[in-house]
C-alpha cells in the first residue's frame, strides 16, 4: 500500500513545481522620462517567470522572462508606440503600479531596453 501512495503523490508533486514557476505579468509603457501608462488599460498580461539579477554584490534588479521571446517583446512595444505615441518605446512588465521598475528578459542573459530600479 505505501508503494501505490508514493508512485500517485510523485506526479503531484511534478505538476504542483510546474505550477509554481510559471506565472504571469501586467504589461505597461513607458517613455525616457519615466511617464508610463498601462498598456490596455491593464487588461494586457503576457506568461513567464520572474528572477533577480545580481550586478555586483548587493545590488540587483529584477527581471520577467517572457515565454514567447523577443518576437513578442517587440509586439508590446508596437502596441505601446500606436496606443500612446512615438516617445513610449518601452514594453516593460509589472504586478501592480507600486512595483519597481523591471526589465522584460529573453534569458537570463538577454534583456530588453527599459527603465529599471537598482535594489540593494
Amino acid at each position: 500500500m505505501k508503494k501505490i501512495f508514493l508512485i500517485i503523490l510523485f506526479p503531484s508533486l511534478i505538476s504542483i513545481a510546474d505550477i509554481a514557476c510559471a506565472g504571469e505579468t501586467y504589461v505597461y509603457c513607458a517613455d525616457e522620462n519615466k511617464n508610463w501608462h498601462w498598456l490596455s488599460g491593464g487588461t494586457i498580461t503576457v506568461s513567464g517567470y520572474w528572477d533577480t539579477a545580481s550586478v555586483r554584490r548587493g545590488l540587483y534588479f529584477n527581471y520577467f522572462i517572457i515565454t514567447k521571446g523577443l518576437d513578442e517583446v517587440k509586439a508590446l512595444r508596437d502596441k505601446c508606440v500606436n496606443e500612446f505615441g512615438s516617445n513610449y518605446i518601452f514594453a516593460q512588465p509589472a504586478d501592480s503600479s507600486l512595483q519597481r521598475w523591471s526589465l522584460f528578459a529573453i534569458n537570463d542573459d538577454t534583456f530588453v531596453s527599459g527603465i529599471v530600479t537598482f535594489l540593494s
